[in-house]
């Protein structure tokens, strides 16, 4: 049969049809009803001439098993196939539709075959003697990695020579065979010869790229035509001999002829009277022939003479003996995946075998283990036999042996390791494993949990393909007919294949059926060819859509939404943009609405890393694999017999290397019964891990890993196998690779018209470039000139070019000791008509981080820049975002820098209008502006960077406002006055002071040189709220704050551009701010050489951003002028600042002895007096505290306070008083007690108070009776607090204290340490809740010394007021609980700047207390608990509670300015889930314990306490070089668990003992250590030490060791609570699975009747554990005394001093039930003076009572 295999209606045409058609055609004609013309056309391929005959080959036309063929018998007369592949058409990539010029050759339908060939197995066919013949061949490439690997079909005759070939044919190209477009060639072929001359020729598949490749043959057609009658002579044979050739193993036959062949005249060789030649050789050819026989036994040969069709009888060989070669065994070794203590084993019949024995053999492969005799099957096709009794998971090598009388062969031995495989039953809680199977053979996916944590990994013939799923193993919840919402995090970490397909990868959808071929599924996919898909069922195949580029080793949340029959699909980036999103409403039968339908993830050819998986339907969750607990482990109880890995440098020979890596084989079994997965490390010369890759494909045996090198030289790679269930590593043997030579990278360059129209062509260093070659031409240029054939400079400067013009430049970068050189991309630049710089960016100091490679993309890089000032239109937009650098005023700054560089010598003047795109609000440290500097920092290092600078800062400004008395005309004062607070206001900040001889002592924190020599200032530029109430103001309009942050403070019409200056001249650096109706505010500074001390030579000068700020800069000029032709030098004035007199002593007393205490800011003499009576006198230092002993009398005490300036002081050179002249000011106070013990409060008489304060009815005339004191007459709690006495104390009787001013305790109302003033409800076993909601301030604030507070709340602090606030000494909060406050819970630090150091709150105890959910309004400040920046020592938590605190649990921040802060001891004490408040709102930071700050050294404590669930770190160092941690735990931080570094000091003093830290989520998050200089590694890495992949020394990996049953409970009840907004990506949080935050179920720590810390067992190891750690590993029982050791007792006398030791473990853990006991008492007071008392101590709510500010003709408005 004949097929028109070019005609496009062959695929309407069936075999049938045709024929019946033809034959009524045939009859009509007979019948001359139709002319012979017609019968051409569609029939013309169904005639043929005489001697034609045509043969086809066709998978389409009859019945086929798929298969290898396996008989001899001939297809189609004269097609041999046996041992190729039949395989059936699908709707596969291998496509049944193929073109030639869009023109249709083949069309095949499903179930129909095709014929698969390789390199030894092809397809035979026959020309005939005396014929030629046409070949048409349609085939295509089949295996292969997609655009790379490529094949030709090669069609070889009898003597395996080439006699045509096929065009080469792309795996992934297309499918017509002459398209050479966008997919790069074709993977199809369309291949005809004619004149192919008679003989026998095979179809083999060639490849140029991997040795096997396979082909598909569609369609075979052969037309033989006869070359007409034969010619020549027909050959007479004469002898005919044959022989064995024992070399070839042939039997070599060679005859001779009376009468030789000539012509057509051939020789036909036939075997044992055979009745078909085995070959016919020509007239021409030699008259021999080898013949290699398959079977032994006798052989005669007869040649026989032909001519045409004329044949003689020919002669026959003697016989001659031959035996068959016996063959080597095809030995295949499986295991039982029933019983890990069999084998199987098989192998392929031997040709003439008799008999068959297996030899098992131990691990040395030498050791005889048993000899296990082999079956042959009943086809007598193979041979199998089971090893039994082994051992699981032990090493085996095996090897067969195949028997013929006494002869015998063995095949090479085969490694086998048995075991059975593991029952996933349990592997992932709530959901099943089901492995695909189609009767032969299934996927195994190879599946390992750590709690939420979820691995895996699959074989590599699994596929999602257009025909469906295919050996895929599905990880399925159960079935529903409802909705639901599927969503899992999923790293794809590895490729079963060695090259990338769509056909696998990771699915994360919706599945009508899970049965093998199944088309159901809606998913989304990230494939193994680094795409991300929607892969969705249409009507009948699966296709995908949505095609994103996606990474490895990246995760991305995938999302399947079922609605119905609407599925919607997501796949989002870790900084939550959706890559993919599709919705498709289905008419999939199995998917469509009602149906019930499993959501699931397919594992398919790939390995994945999946966590946070949840299925929810409604408000229902299914599964959340958050809380998970427990481990699943698949692996094989052998770690002892597993091989140490081997590992070999591939790079010469690695497929598709790229240059400037290294490749890294890893030969190691990656199994159950291997390696879970293998550690590589690259090393330096210096022997430092500069890099260290992972092999972690399970099942394989040869994984290449990868690595970048960032300079030329040697390395040493060195590989460690582990397991999850193991405590040890398995270590291969080193391996060097030298000569690694650094590709140089382009340089890429930037141009800026200079001087006299010459161009400067510059560009950034390149690493290991020696020198570069700069070249130029006009555009239309054919050649380049030369600016400098070498330089070591980044720039070079053309001569003179013509203004307008445009010129290419590009830069060749060379290395001398290589040779090598790359050349740039070619830049074109136009000449400008002035001057440009250079412009370039930088991103330095606290905070900031950039991706070096994005900086233009605000989504990657959170400090970046686009756009340039000598380009385009010559815009810039520069931005800081997600809280990256900050501004602060008395120390460094963190920002985003577009800058030039302009040389010292010149004067400058830079001016730009900055356009606020967005900015939020935090803290005050967010701003943008221009900067003059003289030293700028690496890109992107966020280590502290001191330098001089100047800045036109939009940011916060702070000023005071006084109001002239005569003129009424308001003016700007530096020191008093209503204060203007603007959280963005426009000002000028002077930076100066650091040098080159200190500024070594301000890196290492020196706070005597930060605050002497470091000089810091800002001043106002705007003055639009001047003489405006004090208050807080916002002039910046486009926030993007939400809350009640701008209530009330933002200016109407608030500006969204600003217009900024900084110029150098003569004079110094002027700063300036130029409103919209063109006024400009200039401060002048008059120093020329400021900025000129670290960098002599430059100034750099540009427009910056910090921290939330999104501005684009445009109207930039930047210009340069000689100083000569400036202006001249203006003359500096001199400056006058006002004299400030102030008194910190308290308004009240309730003893008779007072200390009266005050400062100054000036030196001078002070004089005290009472009356006419002079109290004391003494000269006083500026800025230095003054005290005077004096006696009180009950009632009011008036002092008059007199102090005359010295007539010679000056602030400093340029700066003196405004006066000289004597200032006055009066302190009154009043002496008033209680008598007897007890004192009683009422909410009613506090309320009293509130509401007459508030109706301004309090006055020196008005009289109110708050009340005695009494139980009967209770006063109000003011009163009561600010006359207590020692030994006294206050009950608070039951009621709603809704207290609507701040409660100050003042100064000087103190107890002792034997009598101390107790605040306590009356009523044991009650609490009192103080509701400070409607205040402008702090709830409590606590000066006095020696008070014991117990049993009371505090809640509703203002924003930004602290709940507690303790700045006296010696006081214990016993109970107390903070909540809802707008700051810190309880902070203990000073009052205000007039306290004395050596008055910093000390020794204070904070027990037993409970801090929760406060919040500022920008989640910036709002700890639990604060003892931070100035404080003295001896300051103790105890059993305290932080958890759900906007900022951190515990804040220790120290700062250089007011300098180190003693030790902080933090004992059995509780920190969790701070960074999220109650409700689930992602808040601010988020650390547990934060214990430092600046890098200041403070040995602060931490003992026996917990983390767990915070935002950030558990246990944050914050940058403090020294903290002391005995007995903690961290447990599952979204952070580290354990962070100790600092970023400044030199060296780190860390001792840490017995510190436990321990995940089941994020489980490859490690701890963080970074030990400097100095440190002594023991100390920081002890026996007692279990970090969480971190250990080092003697230290333990916690990963390794323990598991949830180490613990007694691992549950904390908390859940996710998606959110809104996305976590910030801030330097506080590495993490990115907090796409949602948490909230808690139930509470996981609970409080006991005592007061102490119940953890209800969590994160408590078991006795079992605790037993085989030992004592002082972890935290233990939180309700009682830390267990020390002599070791960490030593450890904490050693930071703490004995003395302080002692003092501190003798305190109570319990609260004690206080007595009530006493004597009723009242107040002893001057009635007439109590209104006015009250006025004065509810209106100086400050300590600063008194303050007077010397002005000339100057009052203070209010």
């Amino acid at each position: 049969m004949n097929y028109d295999v070019l005609g496009t209606r062959r695929q309407f045409m069936k075999k049938n049809r045709k024929r019946i058609v033809a034959a009524f055609m045939t009859v009509l004609m007979a019948l001359t009803l139709v002319p012979t013309w017609l019968l051409g056309g569609a029939f013309a391929t169904t005639a043929k001439a005489a001697g034609e005959k045509t043969y086809e080959l066709d998978g389409r036309v009859g019945t086929w098993s798929a298969g290898a063929y396996d008989s001899d018998e001939l297809v189609g007369e004269i097609f041999g196939i046996k041992g190729v592949n039949v395989k059936a058409i699908s709707n596969s990539n291998r496509g049944k539709k193929f073109t030639n010029n869009s023109e249709e050759i083949y069309f095949g339908d499903d179930g129909k075959v095709f014929f698969q060939i390789t390199n030894t197995n092809g397809i035979s066919f026959t020309v005939p003697t005396n014929n030629e013949a046409t070949v048409t061949i349609v085939g295509a490439v089949s295996s292969g990695a997609s655009n790379v690997d490529k094949a030709k079909l090669s069609v070889k005759n009898s003597k395996g020579v080439v006699a045509f070939e096929s065009t080469e044919m792309l795996k992934g190209g297309s499918n017509d065979a002459t398209d050479k477009g966008s997919k790069k060639g074709c993977a199809a072929s369309y291949t005809v010869k004619e004149h192919v001359e008679a003989g026998e020729y095979t179809i083999y598949s060639e490849s140029s790229t991997t040795t096997g490749l396979k082909a598909d043959v569609y369609y075979v057609k052969v037309e033989t035509k006869s070359l007409g009658a034969a010619k020549g002579t027909q050959p007479v044979v004469s002898s005919v001999s044959a022989k064995y050739n024992e070399t070839t193993g042939t039997i070599d036959v060679d005859w001779t002829a009376s009468t030789a062949a000539e012509g057509d005249g051939a020789y036909e060789v036939y075997v044992n009277g055979g009745e078909k030649p085995v070959t016919t050789i020509k007239a021409d050819e030699a008259m021999k022939y080898s013949y290699k026989p398959s079977a032994s036994g006798s052989y005669t040969f007869t040649v026989k003479g032909v001519l045409g069709d004329k044949k003689n009888d020919g002669i026959t060989s003697s016989a001659v003996s031959y035996t068959l070669p016996l063959g080597t065994p095809s030995l295949t070794v499986d295991r039982d995946a029933t019983d890990g203590t069999k084998i199987k084993l098989s192998s392929a019949v031997v040709t003439e075998g008799e008999s068959y024995v297996f030899h098992v053999y131990g691990a040395d492969g030498k050791t005889l283990i048993e000899n296990v005799n082999g079956t042959v099957s009943a086809d007598g096709k193979s041979v199998s036999a089971v090893a039994e009794g082994l051992t699981e998971g032990s090493k085996y090598f095996v090897d067969e042996t195949v028997n013929r009388g006494t002869e015998s062969k063995t095949s090479e031995k085969k490694e086998i390791r048995p075991y059975k495989n593991p029952d996933k039953s349990t592997a992932i809680p709530g959901m099943s494993v089901i492995e695909q199977t189609d009767g032969t053979k299934s996927s195994n996916a190879t599946i390992v949990r750590n709690a939420g944590t979820i691995k895996v990994s699959q074989n590599d013939y699994s596929k999602v393909a257009s025909g469906g799923m295919e050996y895929n193993s599905i990880i399925a919840g159960a079935a529903t007919t409802g909705n639901f919402t599927i969503t899992a995090d999923v790293k794809l970490t590895s490729m079963a294949r060695s090259a990338g397909n769509n056909q696998q990868g990771i699915y994360v959808g919706a599945f009508g059926s899970t049965a093998h071929k199944s088309a159901s599924v809606i998913a989304a996919e990230l494939g193994t060819n680094s795409k991300g898909y929607t892969a969705y069922n249409g009507e009948k195949k699966i296709a995908r859509s949505g095609e994103a580029d996606i990474k490895f080793n990246q995760k991305y949340t995938l999302t399947c939404t079922r609605e119905g029959s609407k599925y919607t699909t997501t796949i989002t980036d870790e900084k939550g943009n959706k890559v993919v999103s599709t919705t498709t409403t289905t008419k999939n039968k199995d998917l469509v609405e009602g149906k019930s339908v499993t959501p699931g993830i397919s594992i398919v050819g790939a390995g994945a890393e999946i966590t946070n998986v949840k299925i929810t339907s409604g408000d229902t969750t299914l599964v959340d694999s958050t809380k998970f607990e427990g481990t699943y482990s698949p692996f094989i109880n052998n770690w002892s017999t597993v091989d140490k890995p081997v590992i070999t440098d591939v790079t010469a020979t690695q497929a598709n290397a790229e240059a400037g890596k290294i490749y890294i084989n890893v030969s190691e079994d990656i199994s159950v019964v291997g390696a879970a997965e293998v550690d590589v490390d690259m090393i330096d010369y210096t022997g430092k891990v500069v890099d260290t890759q992972t092999a972690s494909t399970l099942g394989t045996k040869e994984e290449v890993v990868e690595f970048t090198p960032k300079a030329s030289g040697t390395y040493i790679f060195k590989a460690y196998a582990k397991r999850p269930t193991e405590t040890t590593k398995i270590e291969s043997d080193a391996i060097t690779v030298s000569g690694f030579v650094l590709p140089l990278e382009a340089p890429k360059p930037s141009a800026r018209t200079a001087e006299s129209s010459k161009v400067e062509v510059y560009w950034d260093a390149v690493p290991e470039a020696t020198s570069y070659k700069v070249e130029y031409k006009k555009s239309d240029a054919e050649s380049f000139e030369v600016v400098t054939n070498s330089t070591t400079a980044t720039s070079a400067k053309t001569v003179s070019l013509t203004v307008g013009a445009t010129y290419t430049f590009r830069v060749t970068a060379m290395r001398s000791w290589d040779g090598s050189a790359v050349t740039s991309d070619e830049m074109q630049y136009t000449v400008a008509d002035h001057e440009q710089f250079i412009w370039r960016y930088t991103a330095f100091g606290s905070g900031v981080t950039v991706d070096k490679d994005n900086l233009s993309d605000k989504k990657k890089s959170a400090d970046g820049y686009s756009g340039s000032v000598n380009e385009g239109d010559g815009k810039v937009n520069v931005w800081s975002l997600n809280n990256k650098g900050k501004l602060v005023p008395a120390s460094t700054d963190g920002v985003s820098f577009y800058y030039s560089a302009v040389p010292t010598s010149k004067n400058f003047t830079l001016t730009a209008t900055a356009n606020i795109n967005s900015w939020t609000y935090t803290n005050g440290q967010e701003g943008f502006g221009l900067m003059a500097a003289d030293a700028v920092g690496d890109n992107g290092d966020s280590s502290v960077f001191w330098n001089n600078s100047y800045m036109a800062s939009v940011t916060k400004v702070e000023y005071y406002s006084n109001i002239d008395e005569e003129t009424g005309v308001a003016s700007v004062s530096k020191t008093s006055g209503d204060k203007i607070s603007m959280k963005l206001g426009i000002g000028s900040q002077e930076k100066i002071g650091v040098t080159k001889k200190n500024i070594d002592k301000l890196k290492d924190n020196d706070t005597d040189t930060v605050t002497n020599e470091f000089k810091t200032s800002m001043t106002t530029l705007d003055t639009s709220k001047l003489g405006s109430e004090a208050g807080t103001y916002n002039l910046i309009g486009n926030y993007t704050n939400t809350d009640e942050t701008f209530k009330n403070t933002t200016v109407a019409n608030p500006m969204t551009s600003v217009k900024l200056t900084i110029r150098k001249n003569n004079t110094g650096y002027f700063v300036s701010y130029t409103d919209a109706a063109g006024n400009t505010t200039t401060k002048k500074y008059y120093d020329t050489e400021a900025l000129s001390q670290l960098d002599e030579d430059n100034v750099y000068i540009g427009l910056f951003a910090s921290r939330t700020c999104d501005v684009t800069f445009s109207d930039i000029s930047l210009t340069t002028i000689n100083p000569e032709d400036d202006d001249p030098k203006e003359e500096r004035p001199m400056e006058y600042k006002d004299v400030v007199l102030g008194i910190s002593s308290a308004s009240t007393a309730s003893t008779e002895d007072y200390k009266l205490k005050g400062l100054s800011n000036v030196d001078g003499h002070v004089v005290v007096t009472k009356g006419e009576e002079v109290v004391g006198e003494a000269d006083v230092k500026a800025d230095e505290a003054f005290t005077f002993d004096t006696k009180l009398k009950v009632g009011d005490n008036k002092y008059t306070v007199t102090l005359t300036p010295d007539s010679t002081f000056k602030f400093d050179e340029y700066e003196m008083p405004t006066s000289y002249d004597p200032i006055e000011i009066s302190k009154t106070v009043t002496y008033a007690y209680f008598t007897g013990d007890l004192i009683y409060v009422s909410a009613e008489a506090t309320a009293a108070v509130d509401e007459a304060k508030a109706n301004e009815t309090y006055s020196s005339k008005a009289q109110i009776n708050s009340g005695k004191g009494t139980k009967g007459n209770p006063i109000d709690i003011y009163n009561a607090v600010a006359y207590a006495k020692a030994g006294q104390k206050i009950l608070l009787l039951e009621g709603d204290y809704k207290v609507a001013n701040n409660l100050l305790i003042p100064f000087g109302i103190n107890g002792t340490s034997e009598k101390p003033i107790y605040m306590m409800p009356e009523k044991a076993g009650t609490r009192v809740v103080l509701d400070f909601k409607g205040t402008t301030g702090e709830g409590l604030t606590l000066c006095g010394n020696y008070w014991y507070i117990q049993n009371i709340d505090v809640t509703h602090s203002a924003n930004g007021k602290d709940g507690i606030h303790v700045a006296g000494s010696y006081n214990v909060l016993d109970c107390v609980d903070t909540y809802e406050n707008g700051n810190t819970g309880i902070q203990i630090s000073r009052f205000s700047n007039v306290q004395a150091k050596s008055d910093w709150p000390a020794y204070n105890t904070i027990k037993n207390c409970t801090s929760h959910n406060n919040a500022d309004a920008g989640y910036e400040d709002a700890d639990g608990f604060a003892a931070k920046l100035t404080i003295g020592k001896g300051n103790v938590f105890l059993g305290c509670i932080a958890h759900n605190n906007a900022d951190d649990g515990w804040d220790l921040f120290a700062k250089v300015e007011t300098g180190n802060i003693p030790t902080v001891v933090i004992m059995n004490c509780v920190a969790y889930a701070n960074g999220f408040l109650e409700d689930g709102t992602n808040a601010g930071n988020g650390n547990g314990f934060k214990m430092g700050g600046s890098s200041l050294s403070a040995g602060h404590v931490l003992l026996n306490s917990v983390a767990f669930d915070n935002k950030a770190k558990g246990i944050d160092s914050n940058s403090c070089p020294d903290n002391v941690v005995v007995s903690s735990t961290s447990y599952n931080n979204f952070n580290y668990n354990v962070g100790l570094y600092t970023n400044d000091s030199k060296n780190t003093n860390y001792n840490v003992y017995g510190v436990l830290s321990y995940r089941n989520k994020s489980v490859d998050l490690s701890d963080s250590l970074k030990a400097k200089g100095t440190q002594d590694e023991a100390k920081l890495y002890q026996a007692t030490d279990y970090y969480w992949k971190a250990a080092s020394g003697d230290a333990k990996d916690s990963s390794e060791i323990l598991s949830d049953s180490s613990f007694a409970s691992v549950n904390t009840y908390a859940v996710n609570v998606d959110t809104a907004t996305a976590l910030a990506d801030n330097n506080t949080t590495l993490l990115a699975d907090t796409e949602s935050t948490i909230k808690y179920t139930a509470n996981p720590v609970n409080r006991n009747a005592d007061g102490t810390i119940s953890m209800n067992g969590l994160m408590m190891l078991t006795a079992q554990t605790r037993a085989a750690l030992g004592a002082g590993v972890g935290a233990d029982s939180l309700d009682r005394a830390p267990q020390l050791t002599a070791e960490s007792r030593k450890i904490l006398i050693d930071a703490l001093g004995e003395e302080e030791f002692n003092r501190i473990a003798s305190m109570s853990f319990t609260s004690p039930v206080l007595s009530r006991d006493g004597e009723e008492g009242a107040l002893t007071k001057d009635s007439s003076n109590m209104a006015l008392m009250m006025v004065i101590l509810m209106a100086s709510v400050a300590a600063v009572a008194g303050v007077v500010v010397f002005e000339k003709k100057r009052r203070m408005a209010r």
